[in-house]
C-alpha cells in the first residue's frame, strides 16, 4: 500500500484520546445521597458486569473511526501488478474513419487498439460518429502513454503542427510514431466584421503545407448572408459566425508635464495603428481626471500619475525599469502593462512601439483557438517524435487502485454501529 498524502498519518496519534477518556471514566466514582434504603433493590452481579463489554466495544469502534478517517485523509492506494500486453496500437480519432487505416489495421484484434485521447479508450464500442475530431496535444499524450501496460506501442497520427505544444518530452523506446500523410484542407470563415454598409469576411485557407488568410468584402444586404434574429451573427454556407462591430476605440492618456514627449510618441503610434486597422481611434489627453469617466475608455495610459480605479480595462503605466528587456511588459493582473523606458525616436522605431500598442488591444481574442482548430499543416515524423529514452521497461506494469470509497463505506458502518451500541448502553 502507498499513500498520496502520508503526512496525515500523524493524525493516528488521535487514537490516544478515546483511550485516555475511557481510562479516566473508569476511575470516576459517583456518590449518590439517598434518604432511605428501604425501597432499593439489590442488583444482580451478572447485570452489572454486562455493561463492561459494551464499553469495550464502544472504545474499539471509536478507535476504528479515527483510524479509518486518518487513512481516508492519507489517500491510500493499493499497488496492482498486471502483465503488459505485447503490442498496442493508438490511433488519432480523426483517422478512425480513414480508408488508409482500414488497410493498416485489417486483421488486428480490436482489444489491442486504443483511441488517442483522454485515458486512451478502447476502440471496441467507441462511437466514431461522436468522436472528438479536434487536434490532440501529441506531446502531452506521449507523456501519458508511459503508463499504458504494453511492451510495444505503435502510434498513428496525422502530425498536425498545431498539436505540438510545450517542451519535447522524453518517452521510453517502446513507443513508435507513424505520421500518415493528410489530405485534409480547410477553407473556413473565421471572422466577420461590419464596416459601414459592407461586411468584411476573414477566411482561413490551410492544407498540409501552408496556412494563409484572405479578406473578402460583401454588401450588407448580400444574398449570401443571412442574419440571425438578434443581428449579432450571420450565416454563410450553413455556418454561424459572430458579427463584430467596428466601434471607435477610446484611448485616454493621462500625463504630467515632464512626460509630454512620451504622450506625443504614444499618440502618434495610435494614429498609425488606426490607419493600419482602418478603424477610428479616439485619443483624449489630459492631466486631470477628476471629471472623466474612466470606464468609458477601452485603454488608459498613465504617465507619471497614479492610476485611477481598475475597471478591468487595458491600462499601460509608466514604470521605468533599467533591467527590463522589453519596452512594454506585463503587469500583475491580466490587463495591466508597464512602459519600462522613456520614449525617443530611436526606441519607438527599433522596439516597434505601434505594433506593441496594437497587440495590447487584443482585438481578435479567441481567434487563435479558431486558427488552431482549422490549421491543417503537418510535420514530418522526425519533428513530431519525442526524445527517446533507452531506459529498459519492466515486464510488469504497476497500477494504483483507489480504495477511498471502500474506506468511506467502512467509516459510515462503524459510525452507525457505534451509535446503536451507545444507545443500548444508555438503556
Amino acid at each position: 500500500m502507498t499513500f498520496l498524502n502520508p503526512i496525515y498519518l500523524w493524525s493516528l496519534l488521535g487514537i490516544i484520546l478515546p483511550i485516555a477518556i475511557h481510562l479516566w471514566s473508569r476511575r470516576k466514582v459517583v456518590t449518590i445521597k439517598i434518604g432511605s434504603t428501604k425501597l432499593l433493590r439489590e442488583s444482580k452481579p451478572r447485570q452489572i458486569s454486562a455493561i463492561r463489554p459494551n464499553e469495550l466495544w464502544l472504545l474499539f469502534l471509536r478507535i476504528m473511526m479515527l483510524l479509518v478517517l486518518s487513512l481516508i485523509l492519507s489517500e491510500p492506494r493499493l499497488k496492482n501488478q498486471t502483465a503488459n500486453s505485447p503490442l498496442l496500437y493508438i490511433v488519432e480519432p480523426s483517422l478512425m474513419t480513414s480508408q488508409k487505416m482500414e488497410g493498416l489495421l485489417d486483421g488486428i484484434p480490436e482489444d489491442v487498439i486504443r483511441v488517442m485521447g483522454k485515458e486512451f479508450p478502447e476502440v471496441e464500442g467507441y462511437d466514431v460518429r461522436v468522436a472528438d475530431n479536434s487536434i490532440p496535444d501529441y506531446w502531452q499524450l506521449a507523456q501519458e502513454m508511459k503508463t499504458l501496460p504494453a511492451d510495444s506501442i505503435v502510434v498513428f497520427a496525422k502530425g498536425f503542427i498545431s498539436g505540438i505544444k510545450g517542451k519535447r518530452p522524453n518517452i521510453p523506446n517502446h513507443i513508435n510514431w507513424m505520421v500518415l500523410n493528410s489530405d485534409d484542407t480547410s477553407d473556413q470563415i473565421v471572422e466577420a466584421k461590419k464596416k459601414g454598409d459592407s461586411l468584411e469576411l476573414l477566411t482561413l485557407l490551410s492544407d498540409q503545407g501552408k496556412l494563409q488568410f484572405a479578406k473578402k468584402k460583401l454588401p450588407e444586404n448580400s444574398a449570401e448572408v443571412q442574419y440571425t434574429s438578434s443581428k449579432d451573427s450571420i450565416r454563410i454556407n450553413g455556418n454561424a459566425i459572430p458579427l463584430r462591430s467596428e466601434a471607435p476605440i477610446q484611448v485616454l492618456i493621462v500625463y504630467v508635464d515632464s512626460l509630454v514627449r512620451e504622450q506625443l510618441y504614444i499618440s502618434a503610434a495610435y494614429r498609425a495603428v488606426s490607419k493600419f486597422l482602418e478603424r477610428p481611434i479616439t485619443i483624449k489627453t489630459t492631466s486631470n481626471i477628476d471629471s472623466i469617466n474612466l470606464e468609458s475608455f477601452n485603454v488608459s495610459i498613465w504617465l507619471g500619475i497614479t492610476p485611477g480605479k481598475d475597471y478591468k480595462k487595458i491600462r499601460l503605466i509608466f514604470k521605468p525599469d533599467p533591467l527590463a528587456t522589453e519596452l512594454i511588459v506585463s503587469g500583475a493582473t491580466k490587463n495591466e502593462y508597464f512602459l519600462t523606458r522613456f520614449l525617443n525616436r530611436e526606441n519607438s522605431v527599433t522596439e516597434h512601439l505601434p505594433e506593441k500598442l496594437h497587440a495590447l488591444l487584443n482585438l481578435r481574442e479567441g481567434l487563435e483557438k479558431e486558427i488552431r482548430t482549422h490549421d491543417k499543416r503537418v510535420v514530418s515524423v522526425e519533428e513530431l517524435r519525442p526524445v527517446v529514452s533507452e531506459k529498459p521497461r519492466n515486464a510488469l506494469q504497476a497500477s494504483l487502485v483507489d480504495i477511498s470509497l471502500w474506506l468511506w463505506a467502512l467509516l459510515i458502518l462503524i459510525m452507525v454501529t457505534e451509535r446503536i451500541i451507545a444507545k443500548y448502553r444508555k438503556q
